[in-house]
């Protein structure tokens, strides 16, 4: 009966698909489909322009704030426990504050431009209510953005709206989208932006008479518009223009999510005529924009748009950030979710959100495996479930793993059903998420939308066949991804292929999933365990698991298997510096014993007494003693685990202590130890830093200038760096000590150095004093007149520097040495008058 039930679902939405896709390809010709119909991958969405801007709603735009909400409480939930809280909203259908729930609603704006007659184009607004805010879709399609969200959250969120226009422009359509030239798309320069910002504002001022847009701000708590509690700026306008986007190779605007008032230097938000009930006006600031034509294929022209791109981008709108590789090196998540690539696989019928994005929002009901047994879990369409177990032992970056069986129901039909042009057609199955909280934490919203770029990824799906073609980019996801998928992969953990690791080091995560199997009903089964520990008390001691050493051994071990512990004692570490003697195993039995796996038996410790090796170097003049004087520091002693230990560094005279180095770094002479570890260290002893002349000599204005201020003592490295006052302009004091360069100005110049060496610090003033060259005026004119060149070239350059800076001597430049030094040339020889 059950199975007869799966599939009276599942079966409505294969035919329609299958309907689609022949209507598609009979109508090939009369619609002039592009041939990306036939699987042609539309691009992203634009994140940022060609010259720098980010694109991206406001921080608390839409029902960001709101989402934010939902995501803190859950996460407080999660760590106290309370699961029947965190599951409350899908239990009970009801709005609580963990989840996401209530009515967005958005108005759809059709903007068109001046020189372009909309009274016959086919598609007006009630088409577009049509495909997003009403219950029916269009004929021929699956969904409504409407149905497609009450679906994927399970009835919480309602999309509703109204569509308004076609509203033209005061301009052509040239004058907007051709604003950035031929080639590039009308987002990608400022003007092209200023003239967007023109247009959509315009739009709102033709409408703002007669709609009222407090009905759309409605990101308060009480689920009632304008009520008092919102925020006084409409949650989010969607701006559809008649064109093909330029993500799907059209002159349209660019997909893309953003606000109003940083389209522009110096935009603002759109100021509506209705008051919020504070007595201020209603603002609308955060929008999206999608191309209104291009159907499935999001290329034909001659077909209304799909739902898929507006869908991804409301998703981000919900706090979601985009978990396909933003910085463009894998496919992230691929086609497996809605904020990955799903919403491309068929723009008519959307993938669902993956099982992380429904968790955040509190869209399933989440279910914490914590004990070893047999699980079996429905499709997450219409099961509303998914699993979580967390990873074994130390775990700071939050790290757990998320259970979702993803079948061929509701809009995911499409997604796993058609091939892709990389893959053919995906199967259904579990899929395994891995998610690193940490990475999350600090790569997503609202401070970052790389989630899934560089090496470790937030959201990262273990693909079954081991072959990561999504890190690879080989394609979005195929056959192979799911357990046991189109390899008959059944097993997950220590040593298979992927393995069950943590981002943190790298280890085991301390479970397993073995014999996962899907069943007749497309439920997916398996058997779950978790992993032994087997150690000694002490990291650095190696005990035998079966005869193979091990410092710390982790893994699965079959219920009711044997196997043989043992420790060797006395036992010295490799680099000698640990010693171990063996006291007592966990459970009772001798240093060699067998032992029989149970679900009982997590752990099994060896306990040890341990003695670390304790050995002090002096560099320099100096010495070391101890408070436990037995041999020599030098050679190093052992001491027993736990026991204290004070060490004095005494200096030589003429010296000062510059610190301890090697397992513990620290300038205090005295140093106290807790050996719970081995130590080497290092007294450093140095000589007093001495500076010696600070006396400078002089520069001259243009010409080369060289000085070092000798230093002894210290390490014999030094750093130096200018604290305070200023150089000469030209002269620069390099961390050698070093002050070189030419001087551009004359006068005199004080200032402060810093000179660092190990511990030691010195502060040393200094006084630079520039004079001009002296030049003789005859000298100057000659070489001016071309007569005699005398003049060397750092007088040149002197001269140049205080004229035109254009690397020659000229007029110019004599001139202004004339005006700085008050030089009076000779007078022209009077007229008639005899030259001498």
């Amino acid at each position: 009966m059950q199975n007869e039930l799966l599939r009276l679902i599942q079966a409505p939405f294969r035919s329609l698909h299958v309907q689609a896709a022949r209507m598609t390809c009979t109508l090939a010709a009369a619609l002039l489909c592009s041939s990306a119909a036939l699987g042609q991958a539309p691009g992203q969405e634009m994140l940022v322009t060609r010259d720098g801007v980010v694109l991206d709603y406001p921080a608390d735009g839409v029902w960001r704030a709101k989402a934010r909400r939902v995501v803190e409480t859950r996460a407080f939930l999660r760590r106290a426990g309370r699961d029947d809280l965190l599951n409350a909203p899908m239990l009970f259908m009801a709005t609580a504050p963990a989840a996401l729930s209530g009515v967005l609603r958005v108005p759809t704006i059709l903007v068109s431009f001046s020189d372009v007659d909309m009274s016959n184009f086919p598609f007006q607004a009630a088409q577009y209510d049509s495909l997003f805010y009403t219950t029916t879709p269009l004929r021929g399609r699956p969904y409504t953005l409407r149905t497609l969200y009450q679906e994927m959250s399970n009835g919480l969120l309602t999309i509703d709206g109204k569509s308004y226009g076609w509203v033209s422009g005061n301009n052509t359509r040239a004058y907007y989208l051709e604003a950035c030239g031929s080639t590039l798309n009308a987002l990608n320069c400022a003007t092209g932006r200023s003239r967007m910002w023109e247009l959509f504002t315009s739009a709102l001022q033709q409408l703002d008479g007669t709609v009222d847009f407090g009905q759309f701000d409605n990101d308060g708590p009480d689920g009632i518009p304008n009520s008092g509690d919102d925020d006084g700026v409409v949650d989010v306008v969607q701006f559809i223009l008649p064109e093909i986007g330029g993500e799907c190779g059209g002159r349209g605007i660019w997909a893309h999510k953003h606000r109003l008032d940083g389209l522009r230097i110096g935009g603002s938000a759109y100021q509506t005529n209705d008051l919020s009930p504070s007595g201020r006006p209603i603002m609308v600031n955060p929008y999206h924009t999608v191309g209104g034509t291009g159907g499935d294929s999001c290329t034909d022209s001659t077909e209304i748009m799909g739902i898929g791109t507006a869908a991804h981008e409301l998703g981000h709108g919900l706090g979601l950030p985009d978990l396909y590789d933003t910085g463009g090196e894998t496919e992230g998540i691929g086609e497996w979710g809605l904020m990955g690539s799903a919403n491309f696989r068929s723009l008519y019928s959307p993938g669902h959100l993956s099982a992380w994005s429904k968790e955040r929002l509190g869209w399933v009901l989440v279910r914490e495996l914590k004990s070893r047994g047999s699980y079996a879990l429905g499709p997450v369409v219409t099961g509303d479930t998914v699993f979580l177990i967390r990873p074994k032992g130390a775990n700071p970056r939050g790290e757990y793993f998320l259970l979702e069986n993803k079948q061929a129901f509701g809009s995911d039909s499409a997604n796993l059903l058609h091939p892709s042009r990389r893959a053919g057609p995906k199967l259904g199955g579990l899929l395994v998420w891995h998610i690193d909280s940490a990475k999350v934490a600090v790569a997503g919203p609202p401070f970052a939308n790389s989630v899934n770029s560089g090496a470790i990824h937030g959201v990262r799906l273990l693909q079954a066949d081991g072959t990561r073609d999504l890190e690879g980019r080989i394609n979005r996801g195929d056959a192979g991804d799911p357990y046991p998928g189109l390899t008959g992969n059944n097993a997950l953990g220590r040593a298979t292929n992927p393995q069950a690791a943590k981002n943190h080091d790298g280890l085991f995560a301390g479970f397993a999933l073995t014999n996962i199997r899907q069943n007749s009903d497309l439920s997916v089964a398996f058997d779950l365990s978790f992993g032994t520990v087997i150690r000694a008390s002490d990291t650095l001691a190696v005990v035998l698991v079966d005869g193979q050493p091990y410092r710390r051994f982790h893994d699965v071990l079959d219920a009711g298997s044997a196997h043989t512990v043992s420790i060797e004692s006395p036992q010295v570490t490799g680099d000698g510096r640990a010693r171990f003697e063996f006291v007592s195993w966990s459970d009772g039995g001798a240093q060699t014993h067998e032992f029989v796996a149970s679900d009982d038996l997590d752990s099994l410790v060896a306990a040890v007494d341990a003695w670390y090796l304790l050995r002090v170097q002096a560099s320099g003049k100096g010495t070391v003693s101890s408070s436990s004087p037995r041999d020599s520091l030098a050679a190093g002693v052992f001491l027993s685990a736990g026991s204290l230990v004070r060490l004095i560094a005494a200096k030589g005279e003429g010296q000062v202590f510059d610190g301890w180095s090697g397992d513990t770094v620290t300038l205090r002479d005295t140093l106290d130890l807790v050996m719970n570890r081995p130590f080497d260290l290092v007294a450093n002893f140095a000589p007093v830093l001495v500076v010696g002349s600070t006396s400078m000599p002089a520069g001259i204005m243009g010409a080369r200038y060289q000085h070092q201020i000798p230093v002894t003592g210290g390490t014999g490295q030094y750093r130096w760096q200018l604290v305070s006052g200023a150089l000469p302009k030209g002269l620069l004091w390099f961390t050698n000590g070093v002050i070189d360069g030419r001087p551009e100005e004359t006068g005199t110049f004080n200032a402060v150095g810093r000179v660092t060496s190990g511990s030691q610090i010195a502060e040393v003033p200094i006084t630079i004093v520039v004079n001009a060259p002296a030049v003789e005026l005859s000298k100057v004119l000659a070489h001016l007149s071309g007569a005699d060149k005398q003049l060397t070239e750092d007088e040149i350059r002197y001269f140049d520097l205080l004229g035109n800076r254009n690397q020659r001597f000229d007029l110019g430049d004599f001139l202004a040495w004339v005006e700085k030094t008050n030089v009076v040339p000779p007078a022209a020889p009077a007229s008639g008058g005899k030259r001498r």
